[in-house]
């Protein structure tokens, strides 16, 4: 795949991705992109109950995940008004009225931002800046 120019990033990344995946810990890593998601999906239905919003389990599971791969599209600053939008959408199909999707995703939303503050904080005081040699090198 790397003859053709076009083709050449899907190659490397066939080639690291199999670097990745023959290693000891990819399991360890696997189970823990697999939590994330989990945990997101819990937050999720956490919310809507602290709200008195019924969601079911399984159409949490159908519905949020999709959810948040949409929400990394880069259209946005850190997805938000895209998550709103895509979670009003998506809790529709489950029953939800739209105005308590948006709710849960407005919490979902000051949750994240809550809980990166302290990294954020830690980072700004420690002074840590991004030198150009700390940049990977680009493959040819």
């Amino acid at each position: 795949m790397k003859r053709w120019r076009v083709m050449r990033p899907v190659g490397i990344l066939t080639e690291d991705l199999r670097r990745l995946l023959i290693r000891p810990s990819a399991l360890a890593i696997a189970a823990l992109a697999i939590s994330i998601h989990l945990t997101a999906v819990g937050l999720v239905i956490l919310l809507a109950s602290a709200m008195d919003i019924r969601l079911d389990l399984l159409a949490a599971l159908v519905l949020v995940l999709p959810v948040i791969l949409i929400i990394m599209i880069p259209v946005s600053i850190a997805g938000w008004g895209v998550r709103e939008g895509a979670m009003v959408v998506a809790l529709a199909q489950a029953g939800v009225a739209a105005p308590d999707a948006l709710a849960i995703s407005i919490a979902y939303g000051l949750a994240g931002l809550a809980a990166s503050l302290p990294g954020g904080v830690l980072w700004l005081h420690t002074g840590e800046t991004l030198r150009e040699r700390d940049l990977p090198i680009a493959r040819p």
